[in-house]
């Protein structure tokens, strides 16, 4: 990161950032995670990243989701997914319809999101990943 910032590079101080992030979201460590997240935020806007961005946001409803605060993640998800629909990511996209099928209050919404999910994947040919939304939402 130090590297980063001397060459006046806020793309990579911001990965730099949000990789910290991913890692204290690993070890469960939420606090660290969420203060990275938001550090790496005004950096990745800065610049215009929209996908580092919505990661950011995207991670920031991971935690919440953690916390078991639904309403918070969901409306993180949703962020995510604006920014990743405008890029777009399908990838990314798929992965979070499937973070909101989970949320969803009815079995409507979360159908309407794993067909969602499935659109993305298969757009790129991710048959895998459209294999494993059977898994996880059988019927």
């Amino acid at each position: 990161m130090p590297l980063y910032r001397q060459v006046g590079s806020l793309r990579g101080e911001a990965n730099c950032i949000k990789s910290l992030g991913d890692i204290a979201l690993e070890r469960s460590q939420h606090d660290e995670a969420r203060t990275r997240y938001q550090e790496a935020l005004p950096l990745y806007r800065q610049v215009g990243a929209v996908h580092g961005e919505a990661d950011c946001i995207e991670s920031l409803g991971d935690i919440a989701q953690a916390h078991s605060e639904t309403s918070a993640a969901r409306a993180r998800y949703e962020e995510a997914l604006a920014l990743y629909e405008r890029i777009p990511a399908p990838y990314s996209i798929g992965w979070t319809h499937h973070r909101l099928a989970v949320l969803a209050p009815d079995s409507a919404a979360r159908r309407r999101h794993i067909e969602a999910a499935c659109s993305a994947w298969r757009s790129i040919d991710r048959n895998d990943l459209v294999a494993q939304l059977d898994q996880d939402f059988p019927s």
